[in-house]
């Protein structure tokens, strides 16, 4: 597509060189192998040289003006606005641009998503130990959380129940409570209750310098940049290799088996640092 919006372009230029000269139109005689020839060949005359941008132009997109327009309206101005002053207000460079965001975002699905499963399963772990094999159910536990945090636990459990039938389990909560609950059971309010009855043990490649207070500060912040991803934020410049990093580090708390798979499926980093430029069509 990016060849056959630069064809048109070519033909456009050159109807108009035709009928200056009292020349029939080349339109009939291109072929469409002609038309992607003249499309690399003529490109660089018909489009003016790339601006200079304080980030790279990872994604190939060019498209004519009246595409560029459709697609702005459907994913809404407001939104491509936000790449616009990394841009220098150039459009079709604020769209590569929230191409390229996208493209950082899918790398960083796995990694995310094996660190908040982690997370969420070795604070299950510890409620097991801690409150039994039912310890949504247990008012020693559910009478320690916020009015907002049982609510939803007592919702998910009959929710889960209703769907699952015969086959609930307790698993089924887990999978349905939301992140920041996970993330509320390593407040300072659950110090006592939780992290020094034996949760660290369910982290237990932890290093050994990371307290309470140090988890809590990492995982939540994995939660908001989570959060940001899911739904469709601009990350490309809030430094998502830093965030990377801090979501591996959380999975290597649970298995370092775990971080070589990640690794092996997933690579963030190639995505941030392509080539600097692609061919302008």
């Amino acid at each position: 597509m990016r060849w056959l919006a630069a064809s048109g372009r070519v033909l456009a230029a050159l109807r108009l060189k035709s009928s200056e000269a009292g020349l029939a139109s080349p339109a009939s005689s291109l072929s469409v192998v002609d038309m992607r020839a003249s499309a690399v060949i003529c490109s660089s005359a018909l489009t003016r040289p790339p601006i200079k941008l304080r980030y790279a132009l990872q994604v190939p997109f060019s498209c004519a003006p009246d595409a560029l327009r459709d697609i702005e309206y459907a994913i809404a101005p407001a939104r491509l606005a936000r790449y616009l002053p990394a841009a220098d207000h150039d459009k079709p460079y604020a769209m590569r641009l929230y191409l390229w965001n996208a493209s950082i975002c899918e790398s960083l699905y796995l990694p995310l998503q094996t660190a908040e499963v982690c997370v969420r399963n070795a604070i299950h772990y510890t409620l097991i130990r801690r409150y039994g094999q039912d310890w949504n159910t247990n008012h020693a536990f559910t009478n320690l959380l916020l009015k907002k945090y049982q609510e939803e636990l007592f919702r998910t459990t009959a929710d889960e129940k209703e769907v699952r039938g015969a086959a609930y389990t307790v698993d089924h909560v887990v999978g349905g409570m939301s992140f920041g609950f996970w993330v509320n059971l390593l407040t300072h309010s659950f110090r006592h209750h939780l992290w020094q009855q034996g949760m660290r043990r369910s982290f237990p490649h932890i290093p050994q310098g990371i307290e309470r207070e140090d988890a809590y500060a990492k995982v939540n912040q994995l939660r908001v940049f989570r959060n940001k991803v899911a739904h469709h934020y601009a990350i490309f410049d809030r430094r998502p290799l830093a965030e990377h990093q801090n979501a591996m580090e959380i999975i290597g708390w649970c298995s370092p088996s775990a971080v070589h798979v990640v690794r092996q499926l997933s690579n963030p980093r190639r995505v941030v640092q392509k080539p600097k430029r692609w061919p302008t069509l």
